[in-house]
């Protein structure tokens, strides 16, 4: 058994502060914790408080849990039979959202309660050969969530010394830091998620862009069009123009607004264009996202002067009530067909097509195709 000193307890932080960049690396915790004490069952688990609390049940859910010491079977018994049933569970927990900060043995928690004839000494603690149990916990600042780390040990090794609790003591902070830096990654990570999942959906290229023009971020349609590479592509990472001096503006455009930050919006000089062969040339407007220094980021925003969108055709019937074929012939009519290529194009009688667009009148209260198809361009 290792003593602790500053070189092996450094170590072991820094490991620490990797499980909250990643934490599957809670299970590299808990296997090096037993080089400092006699453990053999170690348990991290964190929790979230739980809007809907069940009555009779603990009112905090699992986010994420890592056992070490445990066969597979074990551990899942653990987990789903016994892990919330644990009075000294209930009493970190109680503990905790008193103090914030709590470290605590069975004999200090709940010194009336009979561990050694208990169900879950019987059924679980002794066939996996750990009896003694010193658990440390600690709440996150918004009160929402919290995480218990048990320490386990057979019952002929003895109770934890009070080097083994002075431990946990120590480790306290940095387990409590960790746990807030990887809640705090989690939930930029989902606005992130979020964000892409928009842009996504846009039909508009957008693409991030540090200083420098490193390539940080791109929508689909931006990564279709750096695909063809015929308009922008990467090199190295870095976005560049096809045509050279296009190029260069884009590259003093960014210049430009790395000194300028904010004030960037709205000066002409960062409005940019990008030739395309038989076709108009994009639009393209800079925009700065973040003052922060050394790294500041910027948006492009990428716009087809021919294109034409229409809203998706669920959105016509959601709003308007339209059937199908009905939120087809409004979108056709608004990509400039005649009543008759509409008919063509879905195989029906011309007829048909202008009973549908009645129909489409009525639903919507357009009186005329000029109203149909200025409200459908609005949508878009």
């Amino acid at each position: 058994m290792l003593s602790v000193n500053d070189q092996n307890f450094s170590q072991l932080l820094g490991i620490i502060y990797d499980a909250a960049l990643h934490p599957e690396s809670w299970q590299t915790v808990l296997e090096q914790l037993p080089r400092f004490s006699q453990t053999n069952v170690l348990n991290f688990v964190e929790l979230q408080l739980n809007d809907l609390p069940v009555p009779g049940k603990l009112s905090w859910i699992p986010l994420q849990s890592s056992v070490h010491g445990l066969s597979r079977e074990g551990e899942a018994s653990l987990m789903a039979d016994w892990a919330y049933r644990i009075p000294l569970t209930y009493d970190l927990i109680n503990l905790t959202l008193k103090d914030q900060r709590a470290v605590a043995t069975p004999e200090q928690t709940s010194p009336q309660f009979d561990f050694g004839n208990s169900e879950f000494c019987h059924e679980c603690a002794l066939p996996n050969d750990f009896y003694h149990m010193l658990g440390v916990s600690s709440l996150s600042s918004d009160r929402q969530s919290l995480f218990i780390l048990s320490m386990n040990r057979p019952r002929r090794y003895g109770h934890f010394s009070n080097a083994d609790a002075q431990l946990l003591h120590s480790l306290l902070p940095h387990l409590s830091r960790a746990q807030q830096i990887g809640q705090q990654l989690r939930a930029m990570q989902l606005v992130q998620g979020l964000q892409a999942a928009a842009l996504d959906h846009c039909a508009a290229p957008v693409l991030g862009l540090n200083v420098r023009g490193k390539l940080l971020y791109a929508n689909a349609a931006a990564e279709a069009l750096l695909h063809a590479g015929t308009v922008l592509r990467l090199h190295y990472g870095t976005l560049q123009a096809t045509q050279p001096g296009e190029h260069q503006a884009l590259m003093q455009a960014l210049h430009r607004a790395s000194l300028l930050g904010r004030d960037v919006q709205g000066r002409p000089d960062n409005h940019l264009t990008f030739s395309r062969d038989g076709q108009p040339p994009l639009s393209g407007l800079l925009l700065p996202v973040t003052k922060r220094w050394p790294e500041r980021g910027f948006t492009l925003l990428l716009k087809d002067p021919a294109a034409r969108r229409t809203p998706p055709l669920v959105l016509l019937q959601h709003l308007y009530g339209l059937t199908p074929a009905e939120a087809r012939v409004a979108t056709l009519l608004t990509d400039g067909l005649t009543l008759d290529e509409i008919g063509a194009h879905l195989g029906t009688a011309t007829a048909t097509v202008r009973n549908q667009l009645k129909q489409v009148f009525a639903k919507t209260g357009a009186r005329r195709q000029g109203d149909l198809i200025r409200l459908i361009m609005n949508l878009s």
